[in-house]
């Protein structure tokens, strides 16, 4: 049975692979761009039409460099509670660490192994 902490780390695992994928498709360090309903990488690459403006800008937002960044800023916050949990034995931390591990698990509700007792 996964815990909220194996569940989280996958996620993370993921929405990496995910994001690495687009950017070996398209080496750009520079954000992607939404003009009126189309989606452009940052080397000037037609990514995807969409339906209305909103979906390209919504898409263009969360570009793969971002993604990384905020995946990376995710294995941190994990890594430093994880890594407080060892020298750490407190209780009320402890409850709130997995406080934690369930907040970053909520955005993934959505996903087949998201257990509802995890959600807050």
């Amino acid at each position: 049975m996964i815990d909220v902490l194996e569940f989280v780390l996958a996620r993370l695992d993921e929405d990496q692979a995910w994001a690495k994928k687009c950017l070996a498709e398209d080496r750009s360090p520079r954000a992607w761009a939404a003009l009126r309903s189309i989606v452009w990488s940052g080397l000037g690459h037609k990514i995807a039409p969409t339906r209305t403006q909103a979906h390209a800008l919504h898409m263009a937002h969360h570009s793969p460099g971002r993604v990384l960044r905020d995946v990376a800023a995710r294995r941190r916050l994990v890594q430093r509670i994880t890594e407080a949990k060892k020298v750490d034995v407190r209780p009320a931390l402890g409850e709130e660490r997995e406080v934690v591990l369930r907040l970053l698990a909520l955005p993934y509700a959505d996903h087949p192994d998201y257990k509802k007792e995890w959600r807050i």
